[in-house]
C-alpha cells in the first residue's frame, strides 16, 4: 500500500533525479534511474520511517552539495590590474605573473565599462607583451588618465573586460568623465552657436579672475612657449629663471622661462617633459591660469571645443 512516507520519499529521489540533469549531459537516461527509484522505494522497508523531518533534511544536504559541486566547477576568472603613470598612452605592459600563464592570440579586445569593444594587438619585447596597437584609441575613448585604477578580467577566448577606478576610488563615471576630462576640467558653460552657413561652434566659455592666456598646441608650440608680455611684465618673469606649472592631476613641473631681446618670455627646459606626461598634442588647447604661487594648466583635449576666456585680467 502507498503510505505517506512512500510519498515523501518518491517526491524527495523525484527532486533530486531532476536535478541531476543540471550536472549531466541531455543524453544521460535519468529516467531509467528514476523509474529504478520509485520502484526501490516502494519496496523498501525504510520507507514505513521516512518522515517529512527526514525528508526536508536530506533535500537540505542534497542541494548543500550541489552548491559547492558548482563552486568547485567554477574556476576563477584570471585578471590582473594596472595603475595608469608615465607614458601610458601609446601602450601598456602586462604582469609577467599574468604573461606566465597567457597563451591566449595576438589579437584580443578590450571591453570597456559601456560595453563597447576595442580591437588591440599584442606586442612582445624583451620577453615582455603589451597592450599596443588600438590601445591609444581605447586610451582616448575611454578619458584615461594618469593615476586611473584599471582591473582587467580574461574570459580566455581573447576578451578582456575592463574596469576602470578614477581618484575617487570608486568606479569612473563615464558621462562626467566625458565631460570633465574631454574639456581639461574647466569649469565653465557650453555652449552651441549656429554660425552664418549653418556651421556649428562649441564653445566653452572659462572665467577666472587671475592673469591667463591660451594656446592651441602647434608643433612648434610643443618644444617652448611664447608667454604673453603683459603677463610676463606683470609677474616679473623677466627676473625669474623658472616658474611652477600645475597640471590637472595637481603635480609641480618647474620650468625655465627665457626672456628675449625682443621682449618676448620663452618657457622651455621642462616644459616638454610636461607636455609629454600629460599627452598634450597637437590642437589641444591649454589654459595658462597664474594663480598665486604657480602656473594651473587646464588641457582641453577636444578639438571640436573652442575655448572663449572671460574676466578682467585675460590675455590673447
Amino acid at each position: 500500500m502507498l503510505t505517506v512516507s512512500h510519498v515523501l520519499m518518491i517526491t524527495s529521489f523525484s527532486f533530486i533525479l531532476l536535478n541531476l540533469g543540471y550536472f549531466f549531459p541531455l543524453s544521460f537516461c535519468w529516467f531509467t534511474y528514476l523509474s529504478w527509484g520509485f520502484k526501490a522505494v516502494l519496496t523498501s522497508a525504510a520507507a514505513s520511517e521516512f518522515t517529512l523531518e527526514r525528508a526536508l533534511h536530506f533535500l537540505f544536504l542534497f542541494k548543500a552539495s550541489r552548491y559547492h559541486l558548482q563552486m568547485a566547477r567554477s574556476a576563477p576568472v584570471p585578471a590582473f590590474f594596472q595603475v595608469l603613470v608615465g607614458d601610458f598612452s601609446e601602450k601598456l605592459k602586462m604582469p609577467t605573473a599574468f604573461v606566465n600563464d597567457f597563451n591566449g592570440p595576438a589579437l584580443c579586445k578590450l571591453r570597456g565599462p559601456n560595453g563597447k569593444c576595442w580591437d588591440v594587438k599584442l606586442e612582445e619585447k624583451n620577453n615582455d607583451l603589451f597592450f599596443h596597437k588600438g590601445w591609444k584609441k581605447f586610451v582616448k575613448d575611454n578619458y584615461l588618465e594618469e593615476g586611473d585604477f584599471l582591473v582587467f578580467n580574461y574570459d580566455g577566448n581573447s576578451l578582456f573586460s575592463v574596469t576602470i577606478y578614477d581618484e575617487s576610488a570608486c568606479e569612473m563615471d563615464m558621462e562626467e568623465a566625458k565631460r570633465k576630462r574631454s574639456t581639461g576640467g574647466l569649469v565653465g558653460q557650453m555652449r552651441d552657436y549656429v554660425m552664418p552657413g549653418e556651421t556649428r561652434l562649441r564653445i566653452i566659455e572659462f572665467k577666472s579672475e587671475h592673469l591667463c592666456f591660451k594656446r592651441t598646441m602647434e608643433t612648434h608650440r610643443l618644444y617652448q612657449l611664447n608667454i604673453p608680455i603683459i603677463i610676463a611684465r606683470a609677474k616679473g618673469l623677466m627676473s625669474k629663471r623658472t616658474i611652477e606649472l600645475r597640471d590637472p592631476s595637481n603635480r609641480s613641473w618647474p620650468v625655465a622661462v627665457t626672456p628675449m631681446e625682443d621682449g618676448r618670455t620663452l618657457m622651455n627646459k621642462g616644459w616638454c617633459d610636461c607636455y609629454k606626461a600629460n599627452q598634450i598634442k597637437k590642437g589641444n588647447t591649454v589654459v595658462f591660469e597664474f594663480v598665486k604661487g604657480h602656473v594651473k594648466l587646464h588641457i582641453v583635449r577636444d578639438e571640436g571645443y573652442e575655448v572663449m576666456l572671460t574676466g578682467p585680467n585675460i590675455v590673447y
